[in-house]
């Protein structure tokens, strides 16, 4: 992000305060490891190497963003419109970040992160169609696989 220094420095501390729900952020000495969101060299790390777009973890990174942006044009994007900030988040399992974003049209996205490095069992199931899953294990029983994520969009009846 680009922000003015007072803002920038708020952006910055929120973040690492919201990592820090995560147990593998609670110390804070790990909290300041994470790279600052303002930072140039944050923003250069982000970016797509094409000079590696041909070799065969650049064409499976290549088509993996495609793909996602493909579901954001399909399934998200048509549903911002007249759309109010806001989210509701929370953390549980210890690692397993659950948000819900309320879409304009009355559906609701729902995203779920394991940032933890072991399977999470007893998870309940994720409502919604299912718009991008990151392992094919996900909630098969319940279970969650470490440092995986889902998406899905839950649409209001017709």
């Amino acid at each position: 992000c680009d922000f003015g220094p007072d803002l920038a420095q708020a952006v910055a501390r929120g973040r690492r305060a919201e990592f820090g729900k995560f147990e593998r952020f609670r110390d804070p000495g790990v909290r300041a490891s994470i790279p600052d969101p303002n930072a140039e060299a944050t923003f250069a790390a982000s970016k797509l190497e094409w000079s590696e777009a041909g070799t065969p973890n650049g064409v499976e990174s290549l088509e993996f963003y495609r793909r996602c942006l493909a579901v954001r044009h399909e399934y998200i994007v048509p549903r911002l419109s007249g759309l109010a900030p806001g989210r509701s988040f929370d953390v549980t399992h210890e690692s397993l970040l659950r948000v819900r974003w309320e879409l304009s049209d009355g559906s609701t996205l729902h995203a779920r992160v394991n940032f933890g490095s072991a399977s999470l069992s007893s998870v309940e199931p994720q409502a919604g169609t299912p718009l991008y899953q990151s392992d094919a294990g996900i909630a098969a029983g319940g279970t969650w696989p470490a440092y995986s994520s889902a998406f899905s969009l839950e649409t209001m009846p017709a």
